[in-house]
């Protein structure tokens, strides 16, 4: 008597957690006829669970018999195998349902039915289309900037190309000036033929970095594995920097540079305008020494990448007149000087910089103080 009344027991306790489900739960024996029926399946068929019971499934819902993948998944079950069919949209019972296919079997393990739980995941779905949405609009709005972005490359090309030619032929025809009719000019004349050849010579500076700095969109896609210290052996010998150090006698020391993946050109745009930099800003009587560095650190919180553990860093030391760390954010901007009346210079530099770094997944730090030197720190993500 005890074990027919739990046994009773049992049975509406199970009979009661399927019917608090929030799935679609429902049962079939091996006639096919309807052995359970929740709830949550009278609910959203509008068949009552009376209504439902003991009747072939196929009557209540002849639509499964055009679901192949649905029929099959409860023949496997009677088969004695599990199934499971992910949401398909204009599928019968599947357009925003999983649908999970169990074998039910007796104690002697013999499959008895079918049980198929049906989960709701139009939530979902419905999240995953408004995702593809925003997805798709950001694509189209990527395609838009990217062309954009050439356009203004080329452009920025073009015209700094066609500009630099008039202002070499003006600059060379004031020199002919200079050198034909100097002697019948005033030296109030000739100094102001030199101011004129000095403003030419910032604006062909100017129009230099403007050009490095449209490159690096162009290049951009144009990586390989680059040795660094062939990258810093060029820039040193380069005619512009190469004419500076020999001038002001500066000392340039260097540790040996690893190996990583990008693109040669725009490295050698961030060496040789750090590199510029550390013996530009220099107090008359200063012997430049510029000291660069490299090592391995761990990310830590130094970045928002999670997947890569360490970085590579380049280290940049001078010995130079330094700034107020307060500004160490302006100085990467566009065109804005620390010191405009004492130095020249375009005020793109370290722009470049950091783009370069921007254009490695990378980012570039600068420590300082006022008459202590700098310290520029580039930071390479290493896998």
């Amino acid at each position: 008597m005890q074990s027919a009344t739990t046994s009773s027991m049992q049975k509406n306790l199970a009979e009661l957690l399927i019917d608090s489900s929030v799935d679609r739960v429902f049962a079939i024996d091996t006639d096919w006829r309807v052995i359970a029926w929740n709830n949550a399946s009278a609910d959203q068929t509008g068949i009552t669970k009376t209504a439902a019971m003991n009747q072939l499934i196929m009557d209540l819902m002849p639509q499964l018999s055009k679901d192949r993948e649905t029929m099959n998944a409860i023949i496997q079950a009677f088969n004695g195998w599990k199934s499971f069919l992910p949401a398909q949209r204009n599928t019968f019972n599947r357009h925003h349902h999983e649908n999970h296919f169990l074998p039910l079997k007796n104690n002697e393990g013999t499959v008895v039915g079918v049980m198929n739980v049906m989960h709701d995941v139009s939530h979902r779905i419905k999240a995953e289309q408004q995702l593809q949405r925003l997805n798709d609009e950001l694509e189209i709005k990527y395609r838009q900037l990217k062309r954009v972005s050439n356009d203004l490359s080329t452009f920025t090309g073009i015209t700094g190309t066609n500009l630099k030619e008039p202002v070499k032929m003006i600059y060379t025809g004031l020199e002919q000036l200079a050198r034909t009719d100097g002697h019948v000019l005033s030296n109030n004349s000739k100094a102001k033929l030199r101011k004129m050849q000095s403003s030419l010579n910032r604006i062909n500076l100017l129009l230099d970095d403007i050009l490095s700095l449209s490159e690096i969109n162009t290049i951009l896609e144009k990586t390989e594995e680059v040795d660094l210290n062939e990258v810093f052996q060029s820039v040193l010998e380069d005619s512009k920097l190469g004419a500076k150090i020999k001038e002001k006698g500066a000392v340039i020391e260097v540790n040996e540079l690893p190996a990583i993946h990008g693109n040669r050109e725009m490295l050698g745009f961030l060496f040789f305008h750090l590199l510029d930099n550390a013996i530009k800003f220099q107090s008359p009587e200063n012997t430049p020494v510029v000291r660069v560095e490299a090592d391995i650190i761990e990310a830590g919180n130094a970045i928002k990448h999670t997947t890569p553990k360490k970085l590579c860093r380049i280290s940049f030391i001078d010995n130079g007149i330094g700034f107020d760390e307060e500004q160490g954010q302006r100085i990467f901007h566009m065109f804005d000087k620390l010191h405009p009346d004492r130095f020249r210079g375009s005020g793109i530099g370290l722009a470049i910089c950091e783009k370069v770094m921007d254009a490695h997944n990378g980012f570039i730090k600068a420590y300082s103080k006022l008459g202590e030197g700098s310290r520029f720190e580039c930071y390479f993500l290493r896998e």
